[in-house]
C-alpha cells in the first residue's frame, strides 16, 4: 500500500515484481484496509479478524466463474473482460421481439 492512502495502494497493478498478477497476501492487505476506511458501510463482521481471507475468497471464485481472474497457487492474476464473450457461440433468445426472423 501507499502512504496516506488508508493503507492500499495499487500494488497489484503488476509493477512490484509479480508480472501481471497479485499475491493473495496483498488482496487481503486491501480488503482489510477497505473494511476500516468503510466501516460505517459494511457489515460489522467483515471487520473481525481474518475475515478478509473469506471476503476476496468469495470475490475471487465470482470473478473466476465470469473468467475476469485465474489463479494460479497465491497469485490472482487479471484476464481481459473481452476474453468473457468469445467463450461461446452467439445465441438469440426466441421470446426477443427484436430478432430476426
Amino acid at each position: 500500500g501507499g502512504h496516506g492512502d488508508g493503507g492500499h495502494g495499487d500494488g497489484c497493478h503488476g509493477d512490484a515484481g509479480h508480472g501481471d498478477g497479485c499475491p493473495l497476501g496483498e488482496l487481503h492487505a486491501l480488503v482489510r484496509g477497505l473494511a476500516r476506511e468503510h466501516e460505517a458501510h459494511w457489515r460489522r463482521s467483515t471487520r473481525d479478524r481474518g475475515a478478509e481471507v473469506a471476503l476476496v475468497s468469495h470475490a475471487l471464485e465470482r470473478l473466476a466463474a465470469l473468467h475476469l481472474v485465474r489463479r494460479e497457487g497465491e497469485v490472482v492474476h487479471p484476464l481481459p473482460a473481452l476474453a468473457r464473450f468469445g467463450l461461446a457461440a452467439p445465441t438469440i433468445p426466441l421470446d426477443d421481439p427484436e430478432a430476426p426472423r
